[in-house]
């Protein structure tokens, strides 16, 4: 059986030694004591090392706060400038490229947000990312809107480059104009008529050029007064007519090209002299050909052709226009 430990201290003013009494409470107060200090001093430095890593990842959290903030900037700034090249796009198509090809505008419907994506933005109106994202949409949406424009405008403008290519628009033969369009008095009868055509000075042989693409619809001899001429039917409501030839180099039924060379002037039917009398025909009404000299006459040229057709005599013209032959 083990033997209770006893504790002495030494008097040294008696020199004995007494028994030590153990007081109870006070070793409690003392371990309660010790207790406390420990807790206290394990409490306070883990809330240091706490506060010490809370802080460092809230200055993380601030940083990339602040960086996205800033990239979020950045990319407004570049939506914004994308969408001014898409508006001024835009008003390009709708004031230029859509009326050259007779297509209607695009309306602010078709361009704008649908309802969808302003549904989207309402339901978080202060989410700046949903905003970007939604400008983004937007852009894909316009420029899917202008590509289907361009499509649309580049398909017609080939119908068009090819009707274009039947419009008669070049001089039919290098040669000075002698008599325009409109009421005249024949040079053969001396009679008031309406001179349905121009009438051209060249001297036999000179050679005629088809001025658009299309069929020939007559080549040879035909009646009032027209001598040998070729007609060319144009397949876009345009008729030419090249007439008082000498010799043709095409025949009824053959394809011809814009500037490919159909015969030769001369002075057959009724004529005073070698010339080429050139028409057009639109839907059935003889025009005045000088409006399709696109490529041929200057401004100046133009306005001189245009002069009142009741002065456009033989005379008038070599006084007042002098149109000098075009190579």
């Amino acid at each position: 059986m083990a033997r209770k430990k006893v504790a002495y201290y030494y008097d040294t003013e008696t020199c004995t030694y007494h028994r030590v009494k153990v007081d109870h409470r006070m070793v409690l107060r003392k371990v309660l004591t010790f207790g406390l200090l420990g807790a206290l001093a394990v409490f306070l430095s883990f809330n240091a090392f706490g506060m010490f890593f809370t802080d460092d990842k809230a200055k993380g959290l601030l940083a990339e706060r602040d960086t996205l903030h800033s990239t979020l900037g950045a990319m407004h700034d570049l939506l914004d400038e994308h969408e001014e090249v898409l508006e001024d796009l835009l008003s390009k198509d709708n004031s230029l490229y859509l009326p050259i090809v007779g297509s209607k505008q695009l309306s602010t419907e078709e361009w704008c947000r649908d309802s969808a994506t302003i549904a989207q933005l309402k339901l978080n109106p202060d989410d700046p990312t949903t905003e970007v994202m939604l400008r983004i949409q937007q852009i894909r949406h316009q420029v899917n809107t202008l590509k289907g424009s361009y499509q649309l405008v580049e398909k017609r403008m080939m119908a068009k480059e090819k009707e274009l290519e039947n419009v008669p628009s070049i001089l039919p033969v290098n040669g000075r104009l002698n008599s325009g369009f409109g009421h005249r008095r024949h040079p053969v009868t001396g009679a008031m008529k309406m001179h349905t055509g121009l009438d051209f000075d060249c001297s036999e042989g000179t050679p005629l050029y088809a001025t658009g693409d299309g069929v020939v619809s007559h080549a040879g001899y035909g009646e009032n007064g027209y001598g040998m001429y070729v007609d060319i039917n144009h397949q876009n409501g345009y008729v030419t007519k090249y007439a008082h030839m000498s010799k043709t180099k095409v025949k009824a039924g053959q394809k011809v090209t814009r500037g490919q060379m159909i015969g030769y002037s001369g002075n057959t039917g009724l004529s005073t002299g070698p010339h080429l009398h050139y028409e057009i025909i639109h839907k059935g009404e003889k025009i005045d050909p000088v409006d399709f000299f696109y490529m041929d006459l200057s401004p100046e040229e133009y306005r001189r052709l245009r002069l009142d057709p009741k002065n456009v005599t033989k005379e008038a013209v070599k006084q007042k226009l002098d149109v000098p032959a075009m190579d």
